[in-house]
């Protein structure tokens, strides 16, 4: 092997080893993109269970005061049928204003 064989050679295995760390850097920022990524994927993941569980309990907030709303105007008129009955009159009862 020639001395310009030999030096060609050199470079070669020169450019391999830039080419090496160059890739090996860009492995690291690689890994750290995934790890940020899989850190942002489980905030966003526990928020969405805070978030379901909100709206449940939302939800379920919204059907009690529904169902009070119901309860209520049905004892009104439970109670003005009782009164109607002890009087004796057959006058209608009138719906509340929620219906």
């Amino acid at each position: 092997m020639s001395i310009g064989g030999a030096w060609a050679l050199i470079r070669k295995m020169d450019r391999l080893l830039q080419l090496e760390e160059e890739h090996g850097k860009a492995i690291l920022e690689l890994e750290g993109q995934l790890l940020a990524l899989d850190k942002r994927l489980s905030y966003l993941e526990s928020r969405q269970e805070v978030m379901v569980n909100e709206a449940k309990a939302a939800a379920r907030s919204a059907s009690y005061e529904a169902t009070q709303v119901v309860a209520f105007d049905l004892a009104r008129r439970v109670g003005a049928l009782e009164a109607r009955a002890k009087l004796g009159t057959r006058e209608r009862i009138a719906p509340s204003e929620a219906d």
